[in-house]
């Protein structure tokens, strides 16, 4: 999907060989996003049914061009944050936050996806590990069947 961010940077000090030290940014995260998954070789494990329904319901509840996104971003240090990150569907809507660490190469996030008026989320991701192949958990009611 698109996102725009908008904000305010604030630089100090800026030293040529580390230029991102000193960078500060506060803003916000906007735009449209769908949410699709795909199965792995261990994907499949949960069952090739439960997949599928799954992916079925994301499509309805983000279709394109994607779910309204939107979050508080922050850069410092080295470390991009959203936070608040919010996905809002057609009778869904996801809630998560999202650290990337460009220092240690790493990601961390989550994402608990909700029916309206439902308490608990049919889905559940977690994602942390290297920036470029993060290692992605998902849990919620969609591996039951529910």
């Amino acid at each position: 999907g698109r996102a725009d961010a908008s904000g305010r940077v604030q630089a100090e000090a800026l030293d040529v060989t580390a230029p991102l030290e000193g960078l500060r940014i506060d803003g916000r995260l906007e735009g449209r996003a769908r949410l699709d998954l795909q199965a792995e070789a261990g994907g499949a494990a949960a069952g090739v049914r439960q997949l599928q329904a799954l992916q079925r319901r994301l499509a309805a509840d983000f279709p394109a061009p994607g779910g309204a996104l939107s979050g508080a971003l922050g850069f410092q240090q080295g470390r991009l944050t959203v936070r608040d990150l919010r996905l809002d569907g057609r009778g869904a809507e996801g809630r998560g936050q999202l650290t990337v660490d460009l220092d240690a190469d790493r990601l961390d996030g989550a994402l608990a996806v909700r029916a309206d008026g439902e308490g608990d989320p049919y889905l559940e991701l977690e994602a942390s590990g290297p920036i470029e192949r993060p290692d992605v958990r998902t849990g919620g009611g969609w591996i039951s069947g529910n």
